[in-house]
């Protein structure tokens, strides 16, 4: 089973890096129609276009979400890690996502238990995340608000990003981390997602030696919550910024 499963992986690696070159060459040649650099275009044209690109954008996520899984299952994802404020981070990711929540009818709140919360983590990582559960969230959340909390404890700083939304079921939870899951009523969601962000969510947390878990009631919200421990020493920092995990 673990040399099928490592074949698979191979094949998903091959394939995603096969697929990522003409991906990139389609969508160049696209964004220079649509900018008009070959001439002008007709209205219906460029309706068309818009939506071919918005789908090369999509597969593109999905490709480079295959790529990371197979980087982070054979051990070559290295962190970068350094001192950084999680608070000024999430409202940095926070503040990028506002618009889209605006558009779309939703506040998206942030509740902090003080003005900074030094962990000592890979930011890029960290902000993928971030990332991956407040686009869920509004993925899934028709009506209310998203809320993004970092509470800084004693023995780690503890971040959270709940929702309002649909919610997830009993019988789907234990599976809400799978690769290629979907949790919640996926089929009437805003967008269709990959069923990975949330394993790679997992992986990135569990690489620094932290945890995550989700609480949830079916159509009243969902809570994520994942943390990062203080209690390293010093002298085991340098070891663990170019640490790797292998599943």
């Amino acid at each position: 089973m673990q040399k099928l499963d490592k074949l698979k992986t191979d094949f998903i690696n091959i394939a995603s890096h096969e697929l990522r070159t003409p991906l990139t060459i389609i969508k160049e040649a696209i964004s220079q129609i649509l900018d008009g650099i070959h001439g002008q275009i007709t209205p219906g044209q460029k309706k068309g276009l818009t939506i071919c690109f918005g789908n090369i954008e999509r597969l593109r996520h999905l490709v480079d979400d295959l790529l990371d899984i197979s980087k982070i299952e054979a051990g070559k994802l290295k962190l970068k890690k350094e001192w950084i404020d999680l608070v000024g981070l999430a409202r940095e990711v926070g503040a990028l996502f506002q618009p889209k929540a605006k558009n779309i009818g939703l506040e998206l709140k942030e509740n902090f238990s003080s003005p900074t919360a030094m962990a000592y983590v890979d930011k890029d990582n960290v902000i993928r995340v971030f990332t991956n559960l407040i686009s869920n969230a509004l993925k899934f959340t028709e009506q209310g608000h998203i809320e993004i909390l970092v509470t800084d404890k004693p023995d780690c700083v503890e971040c959270q990003v709940a929702d309002t939304g649909r919610g997830v079921s009993e019988e789907d939870a234990p599976r809400v981390f799978g690769k290629f899951e979907q949790f919640g009523d996926h089929k009437k969601a805003k967008e269709k997602g990959t069923g990975l962000g949330l394993n790679i969510c997992k992986k990135i947390v569990e690489l620094h030696h932290g945890e995550i878990w989700m609480e949830s009631i079916l159509g009243k919200g969902s809570t994520f919550t994942f943390t990062f421990p203080k209690n390293f020493k010093e002298e085991n920092q340098s070891q663990d910024s170019n640490e790797s995990i292998s599943s």
